[in-house]
């Protein structure tokens, strides 16, 4: 059976202390997308993304092993949300580059055919071919 405590209450720390731990996770993920965007016009960009998964995959990892002192957990936490938020940055990129044109204008197409039944006045649409 699972242990019903919460992870703040098996940690012995303060909600203010998990506070500083969540701050500098979102600091950290902030810092990863701004340096994976600006490495990404020298290193190729499947590689970055690669890497930073991996990285966070480990990071996470030593996070939940971690059970040591404030300073120390809010340093893994920011390394963790650097590498994990760069990894997804990096997911956004190469979607995004690899997205056909035309794809996703199945809206549009089916637009013409039965005009106003895609957009956004449709649910007041009282016609019958809506």
């Amino acid at each position: 059976m699972s242990d019903p405590r919460t992870l703040l209450d098996r940690a012995d720390m303060s909600r203010f202390q998990w506070g500083i731990v969540a701050t500098m996770e979102l600091v950290g993920m902030a810092i990863g997308s701004l340096i994976l965007g600006l490495l990404t016009g020298r290193v190729r960009l499947l590689g970055l993304t690669i890497a930073a998964m991996l990285l966070s995959t480990a990071l996470v990892i030593v996070f939940g092993r971690t059970q040591s002192d404030l300073a120390t957990l809010s340093v893994v936490a920011a390394a963790a949300g650097f590498a994990t938020n760069a990894g997804v940055v990096g997911l956004y990129a190469l979607i995004a580059r690899s997205f056909v044109i035309g794809v996703g204008r199945g809206g549009s197409a089916l637009d013409r055919r039965w005009p106003g039944c895609c957009s956004a006045s449709a649910m007041a649409c009282n016609s019958s071919r809506c």
